[in-house]
């Protein structure tokens, strides 16, 4: 019988943390162009990895760091861990792959260890088993996962493989438990292999980083069953999440978990409800609480996809704004060209560098085109004025708004410094623009004009 076979090498050139071209080869029957996909740990959340094709089988892309990528080709779906540097072959023959090349042992036993979890995961019948039952079931799984890792893998490979599979079967019982409806019970207790706080976390932070699809599974299902029996939460409607992020806030629990827990309530917050006043509240407490929080760009893409500040929507009004002379600044009088808004105050630490590459964008572009325009939001008028005066900025470019909770609101402002670019006509080509000096900002530039 002829086989059937697709055969995938990805080469990656990656020797920075700024994205590098890498080349995969990718030999399909499938007739179909293959995408990438990079899943957040945050649910409902994910970007995709530009793929360039070059000829019939072979594509270019570009990647920043090491992380899990997964590859779609129709119904054939393979996540997998890219490293800089490495060379992956992957041959899919009748339904088995192999890996060959760089990181080949452990990506193969992670192939094997997520293969031998969907065979039960997709046909197991929850109801139809005794508690005795499913315990046996899951220790059963346990074991044949366990012995799917190679023996040629170092030791901390070993370890987050191991990691792997207890996320994968903690993800399991939470199942049983919710649709038993045993987390009902007035003295349910999560077993504590199931329990986050009895992770290796700081193989949970690596996973994370390198946004190991599971855990965007795992994580709300631990919140919904660690709530489900609590009859306030399960009334609390719309205010459900808000909740839970405070009880979390205050709990025990180490910042580390704290930080990806309540990142997941604030996803979810803004998925279920849309980005109402609940939600954005949530979302800008968090990020008070978690400045650092490494995956802050997911909670952007959420903000643009549930908000009235999409690319493409009118820019909301920017009222009550004037120059430093005291004039009334109107943006529609840019009406017909490019505006590009650099959002500061004086107090923002961050902010000085960015006063320095607006003026070089300045005179780097036709003002005919596109206006480069800085926007305090400084409470004090007076010390926005006297650093205007201190560092002798143009009075006509550089304005204050005395609105501020308004212009917060509209843009959805949580942090300084911030960039927003408006097309011609007035609606929005990006509202969390690339900063000034940013090769991005370029380019999108030079699509706009």
């Amino acid at each position: 019988m002829r086989l059937v076979y697709t055969t995938l090498s990805l080469i990656l050139l990656l020797v920075s943390c700024t994205p590098k071209k890498g080349s995969i080869y990718y030999k399909s029957n499938s007739g179909k162009s293959i995408t990438a996909v990079k899943y957040s740990p945050l649910n409902a959340t994910e970007e995709k990895v530009s793929l360039n094709k070059v000829s019939e089988a072979e594509y270019n892309y570009s990647i920043d760091a090491t992380s899990y990528l997964t590859i779609h080709d129709d119904n054939f779906d393979l996540e997998f861990l890219v490293s800089p540097g490495q060379s992956i072959e992957i041959t899919k023959e009748d339904g088995d792959v192999v890996f060959k090349g760089d990181n080949a042992a452990y990506n193969q036993s992670l192939y094997e260890i997520q293969r031998t979890f969907d065979g039960v995961y997709e046909n197991i019948n929850y109801k139809d088993l005794s508690i005795l039952d499913f315990n046996k079931t899951i220790k059963d799984l346990e074991n044949e996962m366990t012995s799917k890792i190679s023996e040629n893998l170092k030791k901390h490979q070993k370890e987050v493989l191991l990691q792997i599979i207890q996320i994968e079967t903690s993800f399991i019982r939470i199942n049983y438990d919710l649709q038993t409806r045993r987390a009902r019970e007035e003295e349910y207790v999560l077993d504590d292999k199931a329990d986050i706080k009895n992770f290796d976390l700081s193989i949970i932070d690596e996973l994370y980083q390198q946004n190991f699809n599971y855990l965007s599974y795992y994580i709300p299902h631990y919140s919904d069953v660690k709530y489900f029996n609590n009859v306030i939460y399960q009334k609390s409607g719309e205010f459900y999440y808000a909740l839970r992020a405070d009880e979390y806030k205050r709990s025990n629990l180490p910042n580390n978990i704290k930080e990806k827990l309540i990142a997941s309530d604030v996803s979810r917050s803004i998925t279920n409800y849309g980005f109402n006043h609940n939600s954005e509240t949530l979302l800008y407490q968090f990020l008070q609480d978690f400045p650092e929080f490494s995956h802050k760009n997911d909670l952007i893409a959420l903000i643009k996809k549930h908000s009235t500040i999409k690319n493409g929507n009118p820019a909301p009004e920017i009222k009550d704004t004037f120059t430093s002379n005291g004039k009334f600044f109107d943006i529609n009088q840019y009406k017909g060209k490019l505006v590009y808004i650099n959002v500061w105050a004086t107090w923002c630490t961050k902010c000085e560098n960015q006063l320095i590459d607006m003026n070089s964008l300045r005179n780097k572009y036709d003002h005919n085109k596109i206006n480069f325009i800085t926007l305090s939001v400084d409470r004090d008028q007076q010390m926005w004025k006297n650093y205007m005066e201190n560092n002798n900025l143009e009075i006509n470019d550089n304005v204050w708004t005395s609105n501020v909770d308004r212009f917060y609101s509209g843009y959805k402002i949580f942090g300084l410094p911030r960039f927003i670019l408006i097309n011609q006509e007035g609606n929005i080509i990006d509202a969390f623009a690339p900063a000034p000096a940013s090769t991005q900002l370029e380019e999108l530039i030079a699509e706009a004009i």
